[in-house]
């Protein structure tokens, strides 16, 4: 398991239990790895820019693949393929990015620094409305309201893309 120095914040690997020496540690890492320890706002900024563009491209990718298929604005399958499905392979893209570098044991695994049972208080109160909202929904009126389309193109004067009538 990972030790850590609460004051600094620094990571010390598992040199210290098999008795290597932590300070040798970034050579024998491999420069993309030792490139992303060291840090800095703007090796952040060029990673949060680089995913926003690959997440741009995925978006641009699955709406070329879908190009032939006849999507329903506001049907569930819209809603998973233009917006789902970007955001899967977004985190994809994330989770790829945390191996090449070695980070997936360190965030997903237990972290050294506890949180007291006070923090959870603002997760249960999220979680609790949106169960309430879940179970309060009347289905049957719901299904008809999420059939019908929401922007009526009969209303506006101009003939309707995918050919319903309102």
């Amino acid at each position: 398991m990972f030790q850590y120095d609460l004051d600094t914040g620094l990571r010390l690997e598992r040199l210290l239990s098999s008795g290597g020496n932590p300070m040798h540690e970034h050579d024998t890492m491999s420069p993309w790895r030792r490139f992303w320890e060291r840090g800095g706002w703007w090796k952040a900024l060029v990673l949060v820019l680089v995913y926003y563009g690959l997440y741009q491209l995925a978006a641009l990718l699955v709406s070329f693949i879908f190009a032939g298929v006849r999507l329903v604005p506001g049907s569930a399958v819209y809603v998973v393929v233009g917006t789902g499905l970007p955001i899967l392979i977004g985190g994809v893209l994330l989770l790829v990015f945390a191996w090449s570098i070695g980070w997936l044991r360190e965030l997903f695994g237990r972290q050294a620094i506890r949180g007291r049972g006070w923090m959870w208080i603002a997760i249960t109160v999220v979680l609790f409305t949106n169960v309430l909202r879940f179970l309060t929904l009347d289905y049957a009126k719901a299904d008809v309201a999420m059939n019908r389309p929401r922007f009526c193109a009969a209303s506006m004067r101009v003939p309707s893309p995918v050919g319903m009538a309102c």
